[in-house]
């Protein structure tokens, strides 16, 4: 299992900051059919950071489903997100460390978007994270 702040930590910086301009529709909290605590929105980003700190539109305008449950009080977590850089980056390597399941990928280890199968958070979920934080203080 893994903490919520250490996946944060180990994420890269450009998608910290990217993260600051992914927008959430339909934010939602409850239980899972585990009574697991879970917060669920679709996330979109219509613009982003580039080289050099400017903003463009961005390419990608579509919306995917963003989730993090909370396993226990000590803030471990599973997250998912519908996002290709999750799925081709971070799906994986999470599930290696208990901090996601296999949902949206195949299976098969990011040699090429990830080679040293580090775990951590696509900016969609980094930004979901942000709203948690400012809603619940969590």
């Amino acid at each position: 299992m893994m903490k919520l702040g250490e996946l944060v930590r180990r994420s890269e910086p450009l998608r910290k900051i990217n993260s600051k301009l992914v927008r959430l529709v339909g934010y939602k909290t409850g239980v899972d059919r585990n009574e697991i605590p879970t917060v669920v929105c679709k996330t979109w980003t219509p613009l982003e950071y580039i080289i050099g700190n400017k903003i463009r539109r961005s390419a990608d305008q579509n919306k995917y489903t963003s989730s993090i449950k909370f396993l226990d009080r000590k803030y471990n977590i599973k997250c998912s997100c519908s996002c290709p850089d999750f799925m081709y980056r971070w799906e994986w390597a999470n599930n290696q460390v208990g901090a996601a399941d296999i949902i949206f990928g195949n299976g098969d280890p990011p040699d090429i978007q990830n080679p040293g199968h580090v775990p951590g958070m696509c900016k969609h979920l980094l930004r979901l994270r942000t709203e948690i934080k400012r809603r619940h203080g969590v």
